[in-house]
């Protein structure tokens, strides 16, 4: 059985498959470099291929394994390390470097256990900065649903690879709603996980107030589910989305920005309407209502940008180790550029005083989750199907990045465990995402609650323009 349908079924029934014989793991790698052989020039979904070399681990598996064993995948082209590979983080200098991972990193090394075969490295924008996926080193990435759409960003390369078929799940990785803004884009599943539950080490760390993290990006909430398994090593979210909970769960909804200074699409709004009302009509208690120290998302903003550019700073001192020499502000882009110039004039104090702040804020939001409340649900983004160009005037691009980050960015800064469903589209049919968070650590109740919306809601049937 090897039929260019295969790469629509999820990646645990495409494992099932594997496990049963009726399909061998190189068959499906192959259909896979096939599907991206043919789209990806239009698209630019991948930066790095790694064809051979996943054609050869698919071969060499051997029985049994675990429910994605054999399956392809695409992981962003950032931060992750794989033995052998590159890591270009859209950046000019380390593409023409060539550097080499010389070993895997801990998150590599347990999507490897489990037979994960990675057949290509997803584009990024530059370092990650940024709600797009463009870089002068790889270009621009389009969305499959339109040439015209971004894709959203910066795991911009591992969601259009989802959501145009060439594999089933993909990595990604997120410090302010770099997994969720582009699985809202493309239609797809994006977690972004709890704090430290997926660690990577020993290259990098969570950043600046532990703000980072990986997850896990994919068409189903089972296979974001079974995805999570291996970047944790929990082994209980897959087993556990059936489970059912003993009460009604509290529901806040925010169908309009958290202050008034934020314009969203009616589409937005209408699309958690009904995320509201299918929640209610499963048993659960629905009323409107955030946290209200959401209300200073301006503020939260102003102390999260020199935290930011901190982080940056950090991740360049890392390359240029790697590089073995620094790099010349004009190999920078310009937002970059302006990261490190806002670094180097920063003091540790002022960098510390941030974090504070950032610390603070984060236990008065918390604190709605510790009074009884179960899930708050928000647009992902507050506009949808942005255009390609929509982040190329300097003048409006950074204005318009914070407005995208609007209700992502300050769960990183809590370490919420959030994650963005397909749920709506707009008039021209282009996707609407839906953003659900809940209390750290309760990523399980999170993606129980993503299924009951996917069983309500389905969306698997809606294909985009390009497609394999």
């Amino acid at each position: 059985m090897a039929h260019r349908d295969v790469l629509w079924l999820d990646a645990v029934d495409q494992g099932g498959l594997i496990r049963s014989g009726e399909l061998t793991a190189k068959e499906l790698v192959d259909l896979s470099i096939e599907a991206i052989a043919q789209h990806n020039p239009a698209l630019n979904a991948i930066v790095y291929e790694r064809f051979d070399r996943a054609r050869e681990e698919a071969a060499a598996l051997g029985d049994g394994g675990g429910p994605l064993a054999g399956v392809p995948m695409v992981v962003k082209d950032l931060r992750l390390r794989m033995a052998g590979d590159p890591a270009y983080a859209g950046s000019t200098a380390l593409r023409d470097a060539g550097v080499r991972a010389g070993a895997d990193d801990a998150l590599a090394a347990r999507m490897r256990r489990a037979g994960l075969v990675v057949v290509g490295r997803g584009a990024s924008s530059e370092f990650g900065v940024g709600v797009s996926t463009a870089s002068r080193a790889f270009g621009i990435t389009r969305n499959p649903w339109g040439e015209r759409l971004s894709p959203g960003g910066s795991s911009g390369g591992s969601a259009v690879s989802v959501a145009a078929g060439f594999v089933a799940m993909a990595h990604g990785e997120d410090l302010g709603g770099s997994i969720r803004n582009p699985a809202a884009a493309c239609g797809i599943v994006g977690l972004k996980p709890s704090r430290g539950l997926v660690g990577t080490g020993p290259t990098h760390g969570s950043g600046p107030g532990g703000m980072w993290t990986s997850g896990p990006m994919a068409r189903s909430v089972r296979d974001v589910a079974a995805l999570l398994d291996v970047m944790s090593g929990a082994d209980t979210f897959l087993d556990g989305l059936d489970a059912g909970d003993a009460r009604p769960l509290r529901v806040g909804l925010c169908s309009g920005g958290f202050d008034d200074e934020i314009a969203v699409d009616p589409r937005c709004t209408e699309t958690v309407e009904l995320a509201g009302r299918l929640l209610a009509q499963a048993g659960h208690h629905v009323e409107h209502g955030f946290p209200a120290q959401l209300k200073a998302i301006k503020a939260f903003h102003g102390q999260v940008m020199p935290v930011l550019a901190g982080g940056l700073a950090a991740e360049l001192a890392t390359v240029e180790k790697e590089l073995g020499r620094a790099i010349e502000p004009g190999e920078l882009e310009p937002t970059s550029a302006m990261f490190r110039q806002r670094a180097g004039v920063m003091s540790a104090t002022e960098l510390a005083c941030a974090l504070d702040w950032l610390e603070t804020f984060g236990h008065h939001v918390l604190g709605w989750w510790a009074d009884g409340h179960d899930l708050l649900v928000t647009p992902t983004v507050p506009r949808a199907a942005v255009p390609l160009d929509w982040f190329a005037e300097p003048r409006s691009a950074m204005d318009r990045t914070i407005d995208q980050l609007h209700f992502t960015a300050v769960f990183n800064a809590t370490g919420q465990p959030a994650l963005s469903l397909p749920l709506g589209v707009t008039d021209a049919g282009h996707p609407v995402g839906v953003q659900l968070v809940a209390a750290p650590g309760r990523d399980a109740l999170l993606l129980r609650v993503a299924a009951q919306l996917e069983r309500a809601l389905p969306w698997r049937e809606r294909i985009p323009a390009v497609h394999a």
